[in-house]
């Protein structure tokens, strides 16, 4: 512990982003909408609905759902698995009059019983009030008895991308983030099971006839996870997203203690602390210029730091325990 001059490996420096075909631990499935349904992990494929089409997204091109009845959907997903915790992520892009109408189902998979019921979940994206330039967002769950909902305290004005992340954590808690920032977070109650047979649903209901009328929105990059994501995760998929980027992991990285949120690909690929590299990058580099960084790093399993060499580059742990943790 205690004060301490830690020399790295020399290196040359780079700034071109080093994408692997990698994807965060517990995505079960990721969806771009390029043209197609295609599952970027290679298991489950969409098919487009009555309402589906390929507009200009966030990233190339998303999924739009026109304003219309909640019957058919923009598409599907079958043999979609039940999770008892997980994380929705999506960028969505609620329509301005006259496309708002009333509330649309982003994204659910539900056992459709009535009016906004159903066993299961959805992400709801709704105008308030209806037919106005205000969105909310939420989420809900239902277990045939028992109804739990979260929703953004505050409105959104249609026609710009939101990046929407909605968390259940069962028996524990269900959380909003909105833009990277957690919105809202309320207790989960739901004891029952919310499982069904049902197929994961873009932009309507699986079956039935019109219920009420949905409004236009457009999403892209949606992404389930069989677990929580943590805030950090969040906060740099956000970003990733305002640079043009997705959820693929990164396997070099760089650190620098004059970065800041102006230079390019930071929070991707570019950050100032040393920490924050090695929590962002799977596996391999993490490139350290030229600074003196006070803080303790934990070193994961595989990553390697390169820097400058002893003169230059220098992790100070300010008395505060070890400097360098390794965990295997």
């Amino acid at each position: 512990g205690g004060d301490s001059n830690t020399g790295i490996i020399a290196t040359s420096e780079a700034f071109t982003p080093a994408l692997t075909g990698n994807y965060p631990v517990g995505m079960v499935a990721y969806w771009k909408f390029d043209g197609n349904l295609t599952d970027e992990l290679g298991t489950y494929d969409g098919v487009l609905g009555a309402y589906g089409s390929y507009v200009n997204g966030l990233i190339d091109q998303g999924l739009h759902g026109p304003m219309a009845c909640s019957g058919p959907n923009a598409a599907r997903v079958d043999n979609f698995p039940n999770l008892d915790s997980f994380t929705i992520e999506a960028w969505i892009n609620p329509a301005c009059p006259p496309g708002s109408w009333q509330g649309a189902i982003t994204i659910g998979k539900r056992v459709e019983t009535g009016y906004y019921e159903g066993i299961g979940f959805m992400l709801f994206t709704s105008p308030s009030p209806s037919g106005s330039s205000d969105y909310n967002f939420y989420l809900e769950i239902r277990d045939g008895t028992n109804y739990q909902s979260v929703g953004s305290p505050s409105t959104y004005l249609c026609g710009s991308w939101y990046h929407v992340v909605a968390i259940r954590d069962r028996g524990n808690t269900l959380r909003l983030f909105v833009n990277g920032e957690e919105v809202a977070n309320v207790p989960d109650n739901i004891i029952g099971d919310i499982s069904n047979t049902e197929p994961l649903v873009f932009h309507g209901l699986s079956s039935g006839g019109c219920g009420w009328g949905m409004s236009e929105e457009t999403i892209d990059e949606v992404a389930v996870y069989d677990r929580p994501l943590s805030e950090a995760e969040i906060q740099r998929h956000y970003q990733n997203g305002l640079q043009g980027w997705g959820y693929e992991i990164v396997t070099e990285v760089w650190a620098d203690d004059d970065f800041d949120a102006s230079t390019p690909g930071w929070g991707y690929d570019h950050f100032v602390k040393i920490q924050d590299g090695i929590d962002a990058v799977s596996g391999s580099i993490v490139h350290v210029a030229d600074g003196i960084y006070r803080e303790n790093i934990v070193l994961k399993d595989g990553v390697e730091l390169l820097g400058n060499g002893s003169d230059s580059t220098t992790i100070d742990g300010m008395n505060n325990g070890s400097v360098i943790t390794a965990n295997n």
